[in-house]
């Protein structure tokens, strides 16, 4: 395929191209300038505490490296993926021309390669390019989950946040994950609950924050088909969870307060969520509710542990396992109750 233009003008432009169809997409493989194409398209970013986009953050850092990469003359064989407006693009005798507007089209894969190379590096390289042309939102997001779901940088918070937006039909662990998602997302958006600001999905967590990945790997079981929050509605999960750690709040407010709070680690996070199900059965076994009141009663009993030591366990699902087993066996030996989740509950 040649690589040299098919036309130029300050409102479009143009290059020689391969066309094809792949079920009901149509794509288009063309090689262009990169600082021409950057003129074309747009990225769309996601934000945090908002629905809208599904690219994660672009980082300065590996911009300036590729920027770096380019200007020594080394070469970027691997493709842009875009997509295309219908309305933006002419494709006729093996030639396709693009209108010169950002709104043109977004890029769904090789962000930070074509920024870098348009804005970043000084000099010039061609990049190849595959395009679908017409991608509606959703397909855009299913290729980029597709394509990014197990690749290395790319968080895999971000791929849980974006669950609510791919097709129908997945499978019952995917709505679990999109279930724990969702009530993740809910509680970090209430600024006087628990987990206010404390859940981040686009960028990696700052001391104190926990990643949207952390929660709903802990979280997503509970709500899964036939386990223990499963029963509930959505809002009552939202509002089991955030009962629950605001009983760790108010048991532990010195260290829930704290800058870095192991509460919002991984190993301290886990821990919790490994003991959660104990807590639960024997507040509703003895009170026949899930209220923050009640919850905290019942956590007290283990107000006397020193969880500032947790940080001192060691990490990864062993130490996460063997922190939530000490927790059961000291809550049991200050308790006796019976387990049942059957019937409505009280959680006000």
């Amino acid at each position: 395929m040649s690589t040299a233009k098919a036309a130029k003008s300050n409102s479009s432009f143009g290059y020689q191209c391969l066309t094809a169809k792949q079920g009901k997409f149509e794509l288009v493989a063309f090689f262009a300038p990169a600082k021409e194409l950057w003129k074309c398209v747009s990225v769309n970013e996601k934000k945090e505490d908002e629905d809208g986009g599904y690219q994660r953050a672009t980082s300065a850092s590996r911009l300036a490296a590729i920027a770096k990469f380019i200007d020594g003359n080394n070469p970027i064989p691997t493709s842009i993926l875009i997509s295309l407006k219908n309305g933006a693009v002419t494709i006729s005798n093996g030639k396709i021309e693009i209108t010169a507007k950002k709104a043109s089209g977004w890029v769904i894969d090789g962000q930070h390669r074509l920024s870098a190379a348009a804005e970043n590096a000084k000099k010039e390289i061609t990049l190849p390019v595959i395009a679908f042309i017409g991608l509606s939102v959703d397909d855009q997001i299913n290729q980029f989950v597709t394509i990014n779901r197990e690749a290395r940088g790319v968080p895999t918070s971000l791929y849980y946040s974006l669950l609510k937006k791919l097709p129908p039909k997945m499978k019952p662990a995917e709505l679990a994950k999109e279930r724990a998602a969702d009530i993740g997302q809910q509680l970090k958006q209430d600024d006087e609950g628990p987990f206010g600001g404390k859940i981040v999905s686009t960028t990696s967590p700052k001391s104190g924050q926990l990643s949207l990945t952390n929660f709903v790997r802990k979280v997503s079981p509970l709500v899964a088909e036939e386990r223990l929050l499963a029963p509930f509605t959505a809002e009552e999960q939202v509002k089991i969870v955030a009962n629950y750690y605001t009983a760790v709040r108010n048991v532990f407010p010195k260290a829930f307060d704290k800058v870095d709070s192991v509460f919002f680690q991984t190993v301290g996070f886990g821990a919790l969520f490994n003991f959660f199900p104990l807590l639960f059965n024997t507040c509703l076994s003895e009170t026949g509710t899930f209220t923050a009141a009640n919850a905290t009663k019942l956590l007290k009993r283990l107000d006397h542990i020193d969880v500032e030591t947790w940080r001192k366990g060691g990490s990864g699902n062993a130490a996460e396992l063997q922190l939530g087993n000490d927790l059961k066996e000291e809550f049991r030996s200050l308790t006796t109750a019976t387990a049942s989740t059957s019937g409505a509950i009280k959680l006000d």
